[in-house]
């Protein structure tokens, strides 16, 4: 998508999107009785399933003045899938983790 949209801090512009329809016809029967010329109609069925899918692309922006903003933002959200990772691994009972996570572990031996 290539757009210009004017837009103000933390407010939510729909981009665009696809819709997708899918029609799919099923018929089942009984083998055999169901190929019966008039009565195989009493053996088997027919139905008929309707799917409609939306896909849209929101973006909401963020407006940053600085560093301290860019680095509480990326905080927070590593926060937020860390907490989620951990739901995860619950659920899955899986051991947690040992230590507190932070932003700058996902970037270990990068430094430059």
């Amino acid at each position: 998508i290539k757009t210009t949209v004017l837009a103000d801090d933390g407010e939510t512009v729909v981009l665009g999107g696809l819709i997708k329809d899918d029609y799919q016809v099923s018929k089942s029967k009984v083998p055999l009785l169901g190929d019966i010329p008039v009565l195989g109609r009493l053996f088997s069925s027919e139905s008929e399933t309707r799917v409609k899918r939306n896909l849209l692309v929101f973006l909401r922006p963020t407006i940053m003045l600085g560093k301290a903003d860019a680095v509480a933002a990326t905080t927070e959200k590593f926060n937020r899938l860390w907490d989620v990772n951990l739901e995860v691994r619950e659920k899955l009972g899986l051991p947690q983790e040992e230590s507190d996570p932070s932003v700058d572990m996902l970037f270990e031996g990068r430094r430059q």
